[in-house]
């Protein structure tokens, strides 16, 4: 998913290449290529529309975000919302010296 254009909702659909590697040393079995910059691993959406979604949940919560996303044309869950909020405060916060 990437963020809407003109009041709709976008899907994309990527296609990746993928090798093999067959050399005995190798801990990597399988190698795809990467969207630096634009897709995390294995993620269902652009890192643009996550960082949107990220402000719906930080500025209204779960319900309230989950309806403001779906009025800018982002499908999301409250569940999903919060999931998101709860790994942004797993940061390691350090003690002032």
């Amino acid at each position: 998913m990437d963020l809407p254009w003109r009041g709709r909702a976008v899907r994309l659909r990527v296609h990746t290449q993928r090798w093999f590697c067959d050399a005995p040393g190798c801990s990597r079995k399988i190698v795809a290529e990467r969207f630096d910059g634009a897709l995390a691993t294995s993620a269902r959406r652009t890192n643009d529309a996550t960082e949107l979604v990220k402000t719906f949940a930080l500025q209204a919560g779960g319900e309230g975000g989950a309806r403001l996303a779906q009025k800018a044309g982002l499908q999301t869950s409250p569940d999903t919302l919060l999931r998101l909020l709860h790994a942004m405060l797993d940061v390691p916060i350090r003690a002032p010296r």
